[in-house]
């Protein structure tokens, strides 16, 4: 549930919400040359939620820069391709696959619908 492009500040976490039919939601953080994180997140009452830290992710792989290597201020040049996948299931039951993708450019944020 993203506008089309957003932004967030380097310095925090960013929350991404969505709905969902299915029981969970398969996610992985990609960059060039690097798995930054993967996983499987739960639903609660068709909703899921999902938080990219950038602080965490530098610390887990200093490939993803948080901060000006010259001036030291906060800032991110890195691309980042988030993609959630999961199984729906229809009104009639009929099981389908979905997923979505989010990419960071940066701090900017783009919903690729």
């Amino acid at each position: 549930n993203l506008p089309v492009t957003s932004t967030f500040n380097p310095a925090m976490d960013l929350t991404i919400t969505g709905t969902t039919t299915a029981d969970t939601v398969a996610y992985a953080a990609i960059m060039p040359g690097c798995v930054l994180d993967q996983g499987v997140l739960t639903v609660h009452d068709g909703h899921f939620q999902f938080t990219w830290s950038p602080k965490l992710m530098n610390q887990r792989s200093p490939t993803y820069d948080i901060a000006n290597r010259r001036t030291g201020k906060p800032g991110i040049g890195d691309v980042v391709h988030l993609t959630f996948f999961s199984e729906e299931k229809t009104a009639a039951g009929t099981v389908y696959h979905s997923f979505a993708r989010v990419v960071l450019r940066g701090t900017q944020v783009i919903w690729a619908r």
